[in-house]
């Protein structure tokens, strides 16, 4: 008698096995004493089942009589092995109770590999055609180039669609927590109670700088934003000099967003492959903000800004100022940080009041990663394009503009290869090719669902890229 083990319950597991795949019993019938002398001597039927028009896969027996081996040194060791050799069996992989053979192993490649297979025999009928005719060979050839240039051309468009479908679902996420902030706003602003805590203005945070104490506990130099000092626990309250007691109740009504905002922006997850900024791991968006039509301007993470402007002039609010709906706008450069941002706002109202205007932005450091397509050869620009045939962005501009004055609307310059606009206006995936400046370009573009522009990737038409 063999000690009770994981070698005993392989033994167990393979009988239940047996008689699964069998539909029989795995001991031959006969009378009590019989049976428990079978037991004993580990006596089992053939393994065959009970319909004789079907048999067992050779694997599947292999295992089962490896489970149900008299010898428990002969058995898996474990049920966790038994557990493996069955999923490979299911998955169509070799199983360790029946190593395959050099030839079952290249039949089973074959059938695991059949578009390489069937690759391999049309290359084989081509070059059996080079041996009896060059004509009939140069057909074959030309159909092969032909069909060849067909499929790395579907599967450019096929990246272009999946990027273009990654790229899309940002947006939508973009949307779906900035409205979350624009309700939260509305309510709070509305209905809210006035909260029992710390405020902090821009002059606040701009003390803050020399006096700590002036400033949010967790008021420091973030890398993110080039070490600018920043808070995401406090917002910054911006208004005009002299209205500090008229806005004191509204500040206070907006401060319970300070915790709403943060799981906004986590909620906005980087695609895959696309690394988080640094300091926010996993954000896309930095940043939310508001105006109020009582010239009260609110944002997390708290910031100082150094030059102030009437926000109501910012093209940011005057993108979604009274309309219904979410705006996606030109790029503009943020006073905080000077940097090229592309916005997204939608206006905040209570009932049909027009409280003022929601919104937040994506950085041109991000919004260019999204747009590039690093695995795909030949490429030489990708763009996000609107419908007038303008460039929103291509994955190649830089991230903030050189002159430091600047501090207005970013130019959409027109896109350079004539054909494109027509095009765009159908609003309809696909590609063209046109002539540009002595060689052809290849035109890939698949429409965004929510901002009405198109993601198109600028490459080299198949045979020109050989």
């Amino acid at each position: 008698y063999e000690e009770i083990g994981e070698r005993t319950d392989v033994y167990a597991l393979g009988l239940i096995l047996f008689e699964i795949v069998s539909l029989r019993r795995a001991r031959p019938r006969g009378a009590p004493e019989a049976t428990i002398l079978n037991a004993l001597e580990g006596k089992l039927v053939p393994l065959e089942h009970l319909d004789p028009h079907r048999s067992i896969p050779g694997d599947l027996a292999a295992i089962v009589h490896k489970a149900t081996a008299l010898e428990s040194a002969a058995r898996y060791a474990s049920p966790a092995e038994l557990e493996l050799d069955i999923q490979s069996f299911g998955w169509g992989q070799a199983v360790s109770a029946r190593p395959d053979s050099l030839l079952r192993a290249a039949l089973r490649w074959m059938s695991h590999h059949s578009r390489t297979v069937l690759v391999a025999l049309l290359s084989l009928v081509a070059l059996i055609a080079v041996v009896f005719s060059w004509s009939l060979w140069r057909q074959v050839e030309q159909r092969r180039e032909a069909r060849a240039n067909e499929e790395r051309l579907a599967a450019l468009l096929t990246r272009v669609g999946k990027r273009a479908n990654t790229i899309s679902k940002t947006f939508s996420e973009i949307e779906g927590a900035l409205g979350a902030f624009s309700s939260a706003s509305a309510h709070a602003v509305s209905y809210g109670q006035e909260a029992d805590e710390q405020t902090y203005s821009n002059d606040d945070l701009g003390a803050a700088k020399d006096d700590p104490s002036r400033g949010p506990p967790d008021f420091r130099p973030l890398e993110l934003f080039r070490g600018t000092p920043t808070s995401y626990g406090w917002p910054v309250n911006v208004y005009a000099p002299g209205t500090a007691a008229r806005h004191a109740s509204t500040r206070r009504q907006l401060s319970p967003l300070r915790f709403l905002v943060p799981g906004l922006l986590a909620r906005v997850k980087a695609p895959s492959g696309d690394p988080p900024p640094a300091g926010l791991p996993g954000a896309v968006i930095e940043k939310m903000f508001l105006g109020l039509e009582s010239e009260l301007f609110w944002m997390l993470p708290g910031q100082h800004f150094e030059r102030l402007a009437d926000f109501r002039e910012r093209p940011w609010y005057r993108l979604a100022a009274r309309k219904r709906g979410f705006f996606w706008g030109s790029p503009y450069v943020e006073l905080s940080t000077h940097r090229y941002v592309l916005p997204c706002s939608t206006s905040i109202y209570r009932g049909e009041t027009f409280l003022g205007v929601a919104a937040t932005d994506l950085t041109f450091a991000r919004l260019t990663r999204m747009l590039r397509l690093p695995d795909v050869p030949h490429v030489r620009e990708t763009y996000l394009v609107n419908r007038a045939g303008r460039i929103v962005v291509s994955a190649s501009d830089p991230t903030r503009p050189a002159d430091t004055e600047v501090s207005g609307r970013r130019p959409t310059p027109a896109f350079p290869i004539p054909g494109l606009t027509p095009v765009l206006r159908e609003g309809q995936a696909g590609y063209f090719e046109s002539e540009f400046q002595g060689r052809r370009a290849l035109l890939a573009h698949y429409p965004l669902g929510v901002s009405g522009w198109q993601y198109v990737v600028w490459t080299e038409p198949p045979t020109q890229a050989e």
